[in-house]
């Protein structure tokens, strides 16, 4: 039951750090296409 718990906790970092990393990589994006966004000022 222990290992379980462990791996679901592990996944969900994981997964957790995943989604930043690709939220990072898009606004990273948008921001080289267009740098006149509003994107700075709402962060």
């Amino acid at each position: 039951m222990r290992y379980v718990t462990m791996r679901q906790f592990i996944k969900r970092i994981v997964k957790t750090i995943l989604v930043g990393y690709v939220l990072k990589f898009i606004r990273n994006k948008l921001s080289g296409k267009s740098s006149h966004s509003t994107n700075n000022k709402h962060n």
